[in-house]
């Protein structure tokens, strides 16, 4: 069977939707990584840590709305 290589977009639009729900401090790596059914390694290596996930996740909103 294929993995699937979840872009940043992807990982992204998730983390935009759960920080509609909860604060931006709210979402983790690792809840993120739960949604999508990925590892919090691979997560974790598109971004490098929480704080680059998080400013990614205020551009994307940004250019979102």
């Amino acid at each position: 069977m294929w993995k699937v290589d979840i872009t940043k977009s992807v990982i992204l639009d998730q983390a935009l939707k759960m920080s509609s729900i909860q604060d931006l401090e709210g979402i983790t790596i690792g809840s993120i990584a739960a949604e999508l059914k990925m590892s919090k390694s691979r997560l974790f290596g598109k971004f490098l840590s929480k704080e680059f996930l998080q400013i990614e996740v205020l551009r994307s909103g940004f250019e979102l709305f």
